[in-house]
């Protein structure tokens, strides 16, 4: 039965619903998005469900894809096959898009007064889905995201990975623009791991709930361990003097809009010929990575499907690919 004790009053009086307000956590991935998702979801009144990438992956700047198109798209979408939510196909894609987070409440909410999920792609587009929606944004240094990308197999530079946080805050600011404050709210990656209670307790204020201890437990009953100050400027002994430099030049002026302090403002651009040699690296990189992961016979199959117009093969391939992928998420 659902819990409508702590449902929230909209301006016409109608009582609005968890799913219908929901608290989205957005921000560049490796950024501790899922780790802050996770310690919300330990607190008894929040259900932080997953990642809904799909609510936003294939839209561009402007427009929706239609409803049939959409279905076609998550007939092989990694997210949406692990979740198995119907799809509703009676509207548009709005409709569609909001059915999957209240049919997620409805399996998933266990009646909780908060629920919320992730999302980093092109989450400019939220609030088309989500007029009321609440956001956690979190923002981590561009030079620790840029080096983990890497290990991810996303890129091979930490050039190319500058790249990943720059488009996310680049879009979180467009998002912002839209919101009035109070319907927003913003963390640093090294203030949840350095002081997690004080970092907690200033957003669960802005969700009106209070803090709850068991929130830092969640090496208990996760892969993930508790925030921990270790991970904080991890660059600094893990990144080289060019490698900081590139990141910099890369996303100078936003790292200082967002806190960060370039450390090297006077470094020099990258020649040409640097530039064809760090792409290069992030080819050979991503490729030698795809390999390792998938092996030869796969890797080169999803090559293939890409090109050719066969339907069969690129889904067969996909769902292969998905399959992998999946054994590899914490």
């Amino acid at each position: 039965m659902e819990n409508t004790k702590f449902n929230r009053r909209a301006s016409d009086g109608r009582s609005r619903r968890p799913f219908e307000e929901p608290v989205i956590i957005v921000g560049a991935l490796r950024s501790g998005t899922t780790l802050l998702r996770l310690l919300l979801d330990h607190h008894p009144s929040i259900r932080c469900f997953a990642e809904f990438e799909e609510l936003t992956r294939y839209l561009g700047d402007e427009g929706f894809p239609s409803v049939e198109e959409y279905r076609e798209r998550l007939r092989t979408d990694r997210h949406a096959r692990l979740k198995q939510l119907p799809f509703d196909g009676s509207g548009d894609y709005v409709r569609a898009a909001r059915s999957f987070v209240s049919e997620a409440y409805r399996r998933h909410g266990d009646g909780r007064p908060v629920f919320g999920f992730t999302v980093h792609a092109n989450i400019h587009r939220l609030p088309e889905l989500f007029p009321n929606a609440r956001f956690l944004h979190i923002v981590r240094d561009p030079r620790d995201v840029a080096r983990s990308t890497i290990g991810m197999g996303w890129v091979g530079t930490v050039y190319h990975g500058a790249a990943y946080w720059r488009s996310a805050e680049e879009n979180w600011s467009k998002l912002r623009d839209r919101f009035p404050r109070v319907r927003f709210y913003e963390v640093t990656y090294e203030d949840l791991v350095r002081f997690p209670e004080a970092t907690l307790s200033g957003v669960l204020g802005f969700l009106e709930l209070p803090f709850a201890a068991e929130m830092l437990e969640i090496g208990d009953t996760t892969t993930y361990e508790a925030p921990d100050p270790k991970y904080a400027q991890a660059w600094r002994k893990k990144l080289s003097r060019r490698e900081i430099e590139l990141v910099e030049l890369a996303v100078g002026e936003l790292m200082e809009l967002r806190g960060y302090e370039r450390t090297r403002p006077l470094a020099k651009p990258p020649s040409l010929a640097e530039r064809a040699a760090l792409a290069f690296k992030n080819r050979d990189a991503r490729v030698r990575f795809n390999l390792n992961r998938f092996g030869v016979g796969l890797y080169l199959r999803w090559i293939t499907s890409q090109r050719l117009p066969f339907e069969r093969l690129r889904e067969a391939t996909q769902l292969k690919i998905n399959e992998i992928e999946n054994a590899h998420v914490r």
